[in-house]
């Protein structure tokens, strides 16, 4: 069973890096932040392109919001 349990650091260094300003995740990308913050194994690819996806997902609705506030 994988560890996705992360300490607070963890989270917000995490969280820090997904919100970096025009930054789309690849695969490897993802695999490489995942290992760096030790968030759980990522070793597969499968797990990798789910959270590339969610996280593209946030990054453009993000965007478009600030594209709408900016109106």
């Amino acid at each position: 069973m994988r560890s996705n349990i992360i300490g607070g650091a963890q989270m917000n260094r995490f969280v820090a890096i997904i919100e970096s300003p025009g930054h789309l995740w690849s695969e490897h990308a993802v695999v490489d932040l995942v290992r760096q913050v030790r968030i759980c194994r990522c070793s597969d690819a499968h797990d990798a392109q789910t959270i590339a996806a969610c996280l593209n997902i946030q990054f453009q609705e993000r965007e478009a919001k600030q594209l709408e506030d900016a109106k």
